[in-house]
């Protein structure tokens, strides 16, 4: 079974020091809602933490290792509690990979039914970039069941 790593050292880094800039922003809002009385000021940084909230929760949310088996895949991660998740798709269900914004894939197995992994893609890599995890995925399932799968990309 071949398996990838699709969280970079790079998101790991993000996601930390997203997490240390969340906090401030936590206590900036107070000082400007209690000592300046800052109501603009305030509202922005709600907007800020609401954003970087998003960012946090889809990067601890996305799967970080896809391993391919003869008939599968199978989906790996480790949640907050330290227990891994681990999801199987057969390679017949996948009906389309789509390139999310931030760095995001998703594996949509029905009409609202989606698993979401870390990728590797910017808008300077051409869509047919052999480093793009979108085209590893899709050439590993090709050679694995014969299966050709479309993927939208950003």
């Amino acid at each position: 079974m071949d398996t990838i790593c699709t969280l970079s050292k790079k998101k790991k880094i993000t996601n930390r020091v997203l997490l240390v800039l969340m906090a401030s922003l936590v206590v900036m809002m107070v000082y400007d809602l209690i000592v300046r009385n800052q109501y603009f000021f305030l509202i922005v940084e709600i907007m800020m933490l609401g954003a970087s909230i998003d960012y946090t929760w889809r990067n601890l949310a996305a799967f970080s290792r896809v391993s391919f088996g003869a008939s599968d895949l199978e989906l790996t991660r480790q949640g907050i509690s330290r227990r891994e998740k681990r999801v199987s798709i057969p390679y017949d269900a996948i009906q389309a990979l789509a390139e999310i914004k931030n760095g995001f894939v998703a594996i949509e197995t029905g009409e609202k039914e989606r698993f979401i992994i870390h990728g590797e893609h910017n808008t300077s890599m051409a869509h047919g970039a052999p480093e793009r995890t979108t085209n590893v995925l899709r050439e590993e399932i090709l050679a694995r069941s014969g299966k050709e799968i479309p993927v939208r990309y950003l």
